[in-house]
């Protein structure tokens, strides 16, 4: 300790009543540093606050701490309480880093649903619980679509021995559509420009085709759901001045008049445009 304030204070980075204070702090402590080679730089930070931290990717200077969203500090505490910390925790990470690197790998959707309608079918939830983190890590966002496509389970069970985890290159979908016999036909969602189409064709006549939506790193199935945007948008004022309908009525508002909301029974909106409002 001596030695360490000898060298902040010769280098400037302290004071000399920031010295002497420090004496309370080693009077108390039996050890010293011998000798630093080249100090360039000290940086404390509040542990606690950096709920992933590795403590030797931290000695070996190979990781670069974050600081946790009022969000993610939300999820991570209701998924500890739940005693699915782990998970949380994957999360949290695996969303830091989409937002480093993006790529086209299937990845853990890592948001929910905040309007009571159903996307389970697509491996969105309204909530983070142990349930559903349980139907989060079964299987990949890739063949749980697969399964709500309505492909068999000997097929599923292929699949799942050439997808061991859960982050795989899009790449590893061509050996999928050979080995098993299906089509694949791809979207991959661009919030800037547009989507990008991607076929992956079996060896011999397919035996069926499974079309999938690839936004944020997620794979899901690509459909559209009977849910207007309208509703997204206006969600309150819709429950305000239709609340004695049905969510399902209410979901088909198309039309707004002075005290009132019109539907259209036929309307439909595809699945990115509904994850994207």
């Amino acid at each position: 300790m001596g030695s360490l304030v000898h060298q902040l204070l010769n280098e400037a980075p302290i004071a000399e009543v920031q010295e002497l204070a420090s004496k309370v702090l080693e009077s108390n402590y039996d050890f010293f540093l011998c000798s630093i080679p080249s100090l360039r730089k000290i940086e404390i930070f509040d542990y606690t606050a950096y709920s992933d931290v590795d403590a030797s990717a931290l000695r070996k200077g190979t990781y670069t701490p974050y600081k946790l969203t009022a969000e993610e500090q939300v999820m991570l505490d209701t998924m500890r309480a739940a005693g699915q910390e782990k998970i949380a925790l994957k999360i949290i990470k695996q969303n830091h880093s989409k937002k480093r690197n993006r790529s086209r790998n299937g990845q853990l959707w890592t948001w929910t649903c905040k309007l009571p309608i159903n996307l389970e079918r697509y491996q969105i939830f309204n909530e983070l619980n142990a349930e559903t983190a349980k139907k989060m890590m079964k299987d990949s966002c890739f063949i749980y679509a697969c399964i709500q496509a309505g492909v068999d389970e000997a097929t599923i069970n292929h699949m799942r021995e050439i997808i061991r985890v859960k982050d795989f290159p899009m790449s590893k979908i061509k050996v999928i559509a050979k080995e098993t016999g299906i089509r694949f036909h791809v979207i991959k969602y661009n919030e800037k420009y547009s989507n990008h189409s991607y076929t992956y064709e079996p060896d011999e006549e397919p035996k069926m085709t499974v079309e999938l939506l690839l936004m944020y790193d997620h794979y899901m199935l690509n459909e559209k759901l009977p849910i207007s945007s309208m509703f997204i948008k206006n969600y309150e004022d819709v429950c305000k001045l239709c609340k004695d309908w049905t969510l399902e009525k209410k979901m088909l508002v198309n039309r707004r008049y002075e005290t009132r909301y019109a539907i259209n029974s036929k309307l439909v909106t595809p699945l990115a445009k509904v994850i994207e409002l």
